[in-house]
């Protein structure tokens, strides 16, 4: 699946304590790995199982090594229970994940 800039930007959006990505998670795949824009998300598929937050932690981790940040600099600002999420990335810029992101897709490709 490829996506364009315009794409990421789609589902990126400025808070005040850095940037918030809309993410469609894929729990209990065979890899983790960034899939592309998918109904207004990034796709993220897990390895991780959908149980007592395994996929929630897991996804923060993955986030945080694409973007390299620290495990706690992502947080899950809503959807917790849900395939449908809002990720917070604390002190990044929307711009900033968008480049990180955007790599990250390039060199999956």
């Amino acid at each position: 699946m490829t996506c364009s800039d315009a794409d990421l930007r789609a589902i990126l959006s400025d808070h005040p304590d850095g940037a918030v990505i809309e993410i469609l998670c894929q729990p209990g795949a065979v890899r983790n790995e960034l899939v592309g824009v998918h109904s207004d998300a990034l796709k993220i598929r897990l390895s991780a199982p959908p149980e007592r937050g395994r996929a929630n932690r897991m996804l923060c981790g993955y986030v945080a090594e694409v973007l390299g940040v620290s495990r706690g600099d992502v947080r899950v600002q809503s959807g917790t229970r849900s395939r449908r999420k809002r990720l917070l990335v604390v002190a990044k810029s929307a711009k900033d994940v968008l480049v990180k992101v955007a790599d990250a897709l390039h060199r999956q490709a």
